[in-house]
């Protein structure tokens, strides 16, 4: 999943109107999208959190991912699309890892449809200054400055709204690859890409809301 999808998921986990306060659901809430803002900075989470509530949010993070990639739903859509991206000619290693990541990024693009996820979305960037100290130390020294100039440009711009154009998420997907030899896709296969991913797009658009509350439901 990605990061709208685990907010989705975290939210749901956490209504508004629960014990918890807003300023703590908000922060559970980016918790559960760290590991990923972590892959856009390009840096990895070294110390625990001194924020118990963050440190709630990114342990749901991981144990939503755990069941998200088993989940039958996400099994089926990856290998029709993989099938799908192979009879087009790309080949195995990119067909491989835009059929994972490709669905995760539409996922995100329909959860984000929903007023409820990008009302979410959008809180849980803004409460990024509030937690920045605590979340500056949770990387190494070296990649400090890289990881508070990732928050901060998340903190002050909306939601991606690229992961709900197939055409855009084919073209990330190229960037995310080019540089992992066996999975690089290659510039002329984005096109092959699009359009699998057009073709699925319905379908993910049709069971966001439901998967996510399934997701919800195996995590209670």
């Amino acid at each position: 999943m990605n990061i709208a999808g685990h907010i989705a998921v975290s939210a749901i986990l956490h209504p508004i109107g629960a014990t918890q306060n807003t300023t703590t659901r908000t922060t559970i809430l980016l918790g559960s999208a760290l590991p990923d803002i972590c892959n856009i900075a390009q840096v990895k989470l070294q110390n625990r959190s001194e924020s118990e509530d963050l440190a709630q949010g990114i342990d749901l993070h991981h144990r939503t991912d755990s069941v998200f990639h088993s989940h039958s739903w996400f099994r089926k859509i990856m290998s029709e699309t993989m099938q799908n991206l192979l009879d087009k000619g790309v080949k195995r290693g990119p067909a491989r890892a835009c059929a994972h990541v490709g669905p995760e990024l539409l996922l995100d693009g329909a959860l984000l449809e929903q007023h409820s996820v990008r009302t979410d979305t959008h809180q849980a960037f803004k409460h990024i200054p509030s937690v920045l100290h605590d979340l500056a130390t949770m990387v190494n020294k070296t990649d400090a400055d890289r990881w508070t100039t990732t928050l901060t440009r998340l903190s002050e711009q909306p939601q991606p709204t690229e992961h709900g154009d197939p055409e855009l998420v084919a073209v990330r997907l190229e960037r995310i690859l080019r540089h992992r030899p066996r999975l690089a896709l290659p510039p002329t296969s984005i096109p092959l890409v699009a359009s699998t991913l057009t073709e699925i797009q319905p379908t993910i658009r049709q069971d966001a809301a439901w998967l996510a509350e399934d997701l919800a439901q195996q995590l209670t």
